[in-house]
């Protein structure tokens, strides 16, 4: 019998799912988003920080009444049916998880040849190296679920370092001018911008609601590790960009114009080369420990949707390697992973092939913003479902109503930034509704195929 894990283990096991390497890698998207007002950024973090401890609420009402597998997949099922939780897994098989595991490798690579000292090695060689480091992460994935995990808890704690040290530096050199004057030159425009980048540093969240199985007393603690890890997690954030922010207050808009740079140059010029170095490799972690999180996520959902016969052929995904891992329910993830980072590396290409301000092929498209933008639209789908159940079963007004609420308004500021940032918003939808409808119709044939 597998021993309970307490409150305050539960609640540091959050805090490491949720806190990824988004934020190394989207401050200079924000404050580009933004136009350098660091202190509408600041209040944009805050307040969907704190629409997420109240979605995280809502969502403890689907965690305490199930003990289903799969979070999202799982609750989906609980609320709507097998074929809404299908669908769910479907998407996140073939859409959201290849997708960012594409950004990740990349983002890694990009990290990655800075430590080394390789610049302007140009976007070719930072698509190959990044591929190099997806295909290591799924043959570590595949040979051994134990380093795997090992791998994720080490880059957890290492994760934590930059944090800690360019957010405790900067604020050191707070400027609060600098802050309050971006605040009177308040713009709704450009606080709803930044939130869909937010988003994809908050990612993850969703899934610490699936702790509730393992937890000693869930109906009671769950709500709590929830929301406490939305706080924490909000505060730690908001702590390394202001801190970020101020390192550069002399000129701000350096931070846009370095983009992923701006980490390494913002730690050399507090720290020395060596120092910046060491942060720099702290965020190569970090990133590869995210990328490896999602490579898990890849080995475990096509297997999930193979047990439940879901996939053709689902007998020969459903067997496990010599090596007691979900080898080939992974081969699918990892040829999505592959078709997707195809039109990752065209689109890179090209646009470094273009002439300043020309279009290029799929200009104007971020393929990462896909996925942040359809789990904002399934998690208000669940906070519907958790409003149902919580009137249902007499959960209280402030857990039913008010907290889902709350929630689903942060979602829908996400979805409102996708498109208010994405001019191409309805291809990204057209792709995604395809996507789904092509599950649908085979898991249609093969139920079809049962019944004959």
């Amino acid at each position: 019998m597998n021993k309970k894990i307490t409150f305050t283990e539960a609640l540091l096991t959050a805090v490491g799912m949720v806190i990824g390497s988004g934020i190394f890698f989207r401050a200079d998207n924000i404050l580009g988003f933004t136009e350098n007002n660091v202190g509408i950024a600041i209040v944009a973090w805050f307040v969907l920080g704190f629409t997420l401890i109240f979605a995280g609420i809502g969502f403890s009402i689907l965690a305490s009444r199930t003990n289903r597998e799969g979070g999202i997949v799982g609750y989906m099922e609980d609320c709507y049916g097998d074929k809404a939780a299908f669908l769910t897994g479907w998407f996140t098989t073939f859409v959201y998880i290849p997708l960012l595991t594409g950004i990740l490798g990349i983002v890694a690579s990009g990290f990655l040849l800075q430590l080394i000292g390789v610049e302007n090695g140009g976007a070719m060689l930072t698509q190959v190296v990044g591929f190099v480091l997806i295909v290591l992460a799924y043959i570590w994935n595949y040979l051994s679920t134990k380093f795997s995990a090992l791998f994720s808890s080490a880059a957890t704690i290492i994760k934590l370092l930059p944090i800690i040290i360019i957010g405790f530096i900067g604020m050191t050199k707070l400027d609060v001018g600098l802050v309050a004057d971006g605040l009177s030159a308040w713009d709704m425009g450009l606080f709803t911008a930044p939130l869909l980048s937010m988003a994809f540093a908050f990612d993850g969240w969703t899934s610490v609601a699936t702790l509730s199985k393992d937890m000693e007393n869930p109906q009671r603690d769950i709500a709590k590790v929830l929301a406490i890890n939305a706080a924490i997690v909000t505060a730690a954030y908001v702590f390394y960009f202001t801190g970020m922010t101020m390192i550069f207050a002399d000129n701000i808009s350096e931070i846009a114009r370095l983009e992923d740079g701006h980490v390494f140059v913002a730690a050399e010029t507090v720290l020395g080369t060596i120092g910046g170095k060491f942060v720099l490799f702290c965020v190569v972690m970090s990133v590869m420990g995210t990328l490896n999180g999602n490579v898990m996520a890849g080995f475990r959902y096509p297997h999930a949707l193979a047990q439940s016969k879901d996939l053709p052929n689902s007998e020969f995904f459903v067997e496990e390697s010599k090596y007691g891992t979900t080898g080939r329910a992974a081969m699918i993830t990892f040829v999505t992973v592959i078709a997707w980072y195809i039109l990752y590396t065209v689109q890179a290409v090209a646009a470094e092939g273009a002439a300043e301000g020309a279009d290029y092929m799929f200009s104007g498209i971020s393929f990462d913003d896909i996925p942040i933008m359809a789990i904002a639209a399934v998690i208000i789908i669940l906070l519907i479902g958790a409003m149902r159940f919580g009137m249902k079963e007499g959960y209280g007004v402030v857990k039913s109503i008010i907290a889902p609420i709350i929630g689903i308004i942060g979602q829908g500021y996400v979805i409102f930034s996708f498109i208010g940032t994405n001019e191409k918003w309805l291809t990204y939808m057209i792709v995604v509704i395809v996507i789904i409808a092509i599950g649908f119709v085979i898991r249609t044939q093969l139920k079809k195929n049962v019944k004959a």
